[in-house]
């Protein structure tokens, strides 16, 4: 077929109405893209989860490209190749929609108004459907099929369908500074080193000096080889997780080409007093952009991948920043597509179900909610299944995540799990799911018997192990104990004034440190709050940061502090889960939190310490300022 393009009237082309507001290029049995607007088609529909599948892969193969170490454990099933959608229609409703892939077919009942759309995708790519109705339902075809239709993904419109849109490079960046042998670019990026040259040079690089000076190839982690781009101009084949960066041989015309996803807006503003305060927070939101990519990814060096641990800090970090529920949806999405613990870690299970109620409390998204509740009960009802009679998940425990340091605690997965029957008894609550109640009785049952078996009332904590008196105490399981609400009064109270001390050994990451300064804000504990991020997020900008760590121990000096996994670099020096200063002050130390979903209401509850902060907070009515 050849190109036909559509003004003024409505014509049918292979079973695809094009109208006057969405005109369009077809070629074959595809549809083009058009322009948004008037009406017209501003929405792409997939089988749910088929979408972000698709770009999971993109994702992973793009990490190998890239030479990077990534484990990512845990199954998903392939994306869509194959795909049915469907619409009732009412008499005289135009049946109006486009199709991407390489070729469909349609069938209309006349007596019942049901179109059926059938469509499959080209090699390497994945079906998909436009139009301005909403009311699709879609199910996979195929090899992969599925019988069950459920309501189709919708997702924003725009002239390219959304698992086909990928970073947009920056051509404009201006901060790259020359320092003897070697290049700054002044701050964390994610980008390609473009020069020129009849031949192209040997490149390193590196997120910190000594990195960039390693020449041990074994050690590098990432591959840096240039490929030819045009007459002359030579790119990194990757983009490429680097402050620093140096040549060996002769390069010319040198610039980096930084790339960031398309439309991040920040929307959330903060200022203090102390500036101190106002540089941790524009570092931990510098972290959180730089993982925004199609989901809200871990680190830029490692692993450039979806994880359901990491999701709840970055989502609370996009809600308070960014305000943008479609990088939530698709995150939660992803992770939502896996048959086993999501990265097969039980704990990453659970807290994928917490991520999902913050989604909702952060921007009432209800018809996500209710398109996507058949998976996540699926979830909670596995994790069910799995436990013990004290309520318990007992089993299936292959791996249990709780931080990097300390031992393997059951009872901080019993608290964890608490958060996990918590959230679940809320998200059954809002779609009036009657398992909703028996949540609630089966998450007040394990609170009561963490009580009853873990507590030690000489030692005023829970211990390690509910069932072994002698195991003794870490932080993360009482951390988790006021997070969760298991810990209540004269117990919470308690916890906080060991937390405030270093009697019991520190966490082992950024990540689960940032849940210990919640804990000491709401525990009382406001000084040892303020300084918390001083020891940890302070002292990574005092060691150069300009993005925060995957990891930190202030008593790590020189080389030491980039060695991780028993490798020489393998520390991510940008990671997500440690983007808690891009939201904290404003969440914990102004007390900002919506106290119904989507902000209708929220509190304002400061601490001590938090006099002259102020913060814009981006919610789905618009933005809520708040001065204190």
């Amino acid at each position: 077929m050849g190109r036909l393009t559509v003004a003024a009237v409505s014509v049918w082309v292979a079973g695809v109405c094009i109208s006057a507001q969405c005109s369009s290029a077809l070629y074959g049995a595809d549809a083009g893209s058009s322009p948004r607007g008037g009406g017209g088609c501003d929405a792409w529909y997939y089988p749910q989860m088929s979408m972000e599948l698709y770009r999971l892969e993109e994702l992973k193969r793009n990490a190998q490209a890239a030479g990077m170490y990534v484990g990512y454990p845990g199954s998903v099933p392939p994306y869509a190749a194959a795909v049915e959608f469907r619409r009732r229609f009412k008499p005289g409703e135009t049946r109006e929609y486009f199709t991407h892939g390489r070729a469909f077919s349609e069938n209309f009942d006349e007596k019942t108004g049901m179109l059926r759309v059938s469509v499959s995708a080209r090699y390497l790519d994945t079906p998909a459907l436009r139009s301005p109705l909403k009311g699709w339902e879609a199910r996979v075809s195929g090899p992969q099929r599925d019988d069950t239709w459920r309501a189709a993904a919708r997702y924003s419109g725009g002239e390219v369908p959304p698992h086909l849109r990928w970073l947009e490079e920056d051509h404009d960046y201006r901060d790259l500074k020359k320092i003897g042998d070697y290049y700054d670019t002044q701050r964390e990026l994610l980008a390609y080193v473009q020069t020129s040259g009849e031949k192209p040079p040997k490149l390193f690089v590196g997120e910190s000096v000594p990195e960039m000076r390693n020449t041990v190839p074994v050690d590098s982690e990432q591959a840096t080889d240039m490929v030819l781009v045009a007459n002359d101009t030579w790119r990194s084949r990757s983009a490429l997780a680097l402050r620093y960066f140096r040549f060996e041989g002769k390069a010319e015309k040198v610039k980096v080409i930084p790339l960031w996803w398309p439309g991040m807006e920040e929307k959330g503003t903060f200022s203090a007093k102390d500036k101190r305060h106002e540089k941790m927070r524009e570092v931990g939101v510098h972290t959180l952009k730089l993982c925004c990519h199609d989901f809200l990814i871990d680190g830029i060096k490692r692993d450039r991948l979806p994880w359901g641990g990491d999701l709840t800090v970055s989502l609370m970090a996009n809600a308070y920043v960014l305000g943008d529920p479609e990088i939530s949806r698709r995150s939660l999405s992803v992770l939502d597509a896996y048959t086993t613990d999501v990265n097969g870690i039980v704990t990453y299970s659970m807290w994928l179900i917490i991520a999902h109620d913050l989604h909702q409390l952060y921007f009432a998204d209800r018809e996500f909610l209710e398109a996507r509740w058949w998976r996540i009960k699926q979830r909670i009802e596995d994790l069910i299944s799995r436990t013990d009679e004290n309520g318990f998940v007992a089993r299936g425990l292959d791996w249990v995540f709780i931080d990097w340091a300390g031992p393997r605690s059951a009872t901080a997965l019993g608290m964890i799990w608490t958060g996990a029957l918590d959230a679940a008894a809320k998200l059954a609550g809002r779609i009036n799911d009657p398992r909703a109640a028996e949540y609630r009785a089966l998450c007040d049952k394990v609170k009561a018997n963490l009580n009853r078996l873990a507590w030690d009332e000489g030692r005023k904590l829970y211990r390690v192990d509910p069932f072994e008196k002698n195991s003794g105490f870490a932080r993360q399981a009482n951390i988790y104990a006021v997070i969760f609400g298991v810990a209540q009064n004269e117990r919470a109270q308690a916890i906080g004034d060991e937390l405030a001390k270093d009697d019991l050994p520190a966490v082992g990451t950024p990540y689960v440190f940032g849940w210990e300064l919640v804990a000491l804000a709401r525990t009382g504990h406001h000084k040892e709050f303020f300084t918390g991020m001083e020891t940890v997020f302070g002292a990574m900008l005092d060691a150069g940061a300009t993005s925060f760590w995957e990891g930190f121990n202030a008593k790590q000096k020189g080389d030491e502090r980039y060695r991780f996994y028993g490798r020489p670099w393998a520390k991510s020096l940008c990671h997500a889960w440690s983007a808690w200063p891009a939201f904290i002050f404003v969440s914990e130390a102004m007390g900002v939190k919506p106290t119904s979903d989507g902000w209708k209401t929220h509190e304002v509850k400061p601490i001590p310490g938090a006099e002259g902060m102020k913060a814009d907070i981006p919610t789905p009515s618009g933005r809520t300022k708040i001065g204190l």
